[in-house]
């Protein structure tokens, strides 16, 4: 489908707390949370993600319980000895990793100065008590299928794509983003025809190998030239610190949850989380969405 332009309250289990993290839950009470809101993608009622303003934890308050209930090595010893861990669920580093990809991704729109781009929602049907890391596969091995003998990437001249994953009262809900780059400008009919064989690739690798997927859930939505920074901008939103989604539960409303309510809940899909996305890559661009190499650069942050 070509889209053009145009929580109930649950009981939660309490962490057994220590001295420090007593402490530490005492201080994030006290603290004053700034309210944090998102407009939507397009400005438009039909495209329109609503996130409630609502006080959010500071990546540091987040970082003072996640040292000490994190499964990751790598995040438990960010920042000891000057060095970063740079992982996606990392309080200290996942914002500022998430604003690196936004501007290099910018940089390399501006650079390629498309004609037509497009951004492509794919998501798998709702699965009720399914395992993250199954999930995750699932959506990758369906990716790969659409691009099978590279149909995918000989349509297009560049793209970035995210996996992001959130957390509704139906279960584990990891879908992908992912933005086209077209360097010569397509018709609506061009558009149309695009869109619908994306669709059909998708959902007949689906019902070959099995895993649920329905048309409903799959969206390729036209994206104006003036709103690429916005288009950046959506597929680069999610992180650790980002403010709370209305209707589900983002990894950073469950991060807030867990290290700093004490939620034990929250906290086991967290140490779920962690294990199933390690070493996966949820974020990735080619082609004319890739930043351009900056040669006179004297550091990359």
């Amino acid at each position: 489908m070509l889209i053009l332009p145009g929580n109930s309250p649950r009981p939660q289990r309490r962490v057994p707390l220590t001295r420090a993290s007593a402490d530490h839950f005492a201080a994030v009470d006290r603290a004053a949370a700034a309210d944090r809101t998102r407009s939507s993608l397009f400005n438009s009622s039909t495209d329109a993600f609503f996130f409630a303003p609502s006080s959010t934890p500071s990546k540091y308050e987040l970082n003072g319980g996640q040292r000490q209930y994190t499964t990751r090595r790598g995040i438990r010893l960010c920042r000891v000895g000057g060095k970063s861990c740079r992982s996606a669920l990392c309080a200290l580093c996942s914002g500022r990793r998430a604003r690196r990809q936004r501007r290099e991704l910018i940089a390399a729109l501006r650079a390629s100065r498309p004609r037509y781009a497009l951004l492509w929602t794919y998501t798998l049907a709702s699965t009720p008590d399914a395992a993250l890391g199954p999930l995750i596969g699932n959506l990758a091995e369906l990716h790969a299928a659409v691009n099978a003998s590279g149909w995918l990437s000989s349509k297009v001249d560049g793209y970035a794509r995210v996996v992001e994953i959130e957390r509704p009262d139906s279960g584990w809900h990891p879908h992908g983003h992912e933005l086209f780059i077209f360097k010569k400008h397509l018709s609506r009919a061009e558009a149309q025809t695009f869109a619908v064989a994306l669709r059909d690739r998708y959902l007949s690798a689906a019902a070959r190998l099995g895993i649920p997927a329905s048309a409903a859930g799959q969206h390729v939505r036209v994206v104006p030239l003036d709103q690429l920074d916005v288009a950046a901008r959506y597929i680069t939103k999610q992180h650790i610190t980002t403010g709370p989604k209305a209707g589900t539960r983002t990894l950073a409303m469950l991060s807030a949850d867990a290290f700093t309510r004490g939620d034990a809940d929250a906290l086991a899909l967290i140490h779920e989380a962690e294990a199933a996305t390690y070493r996966r890559q949820l974020w990735r661009v080619s082609g004319a969405c890739k930043s351009p190499v900056l040669f006179n650069a004297s550091r990359r942050t």
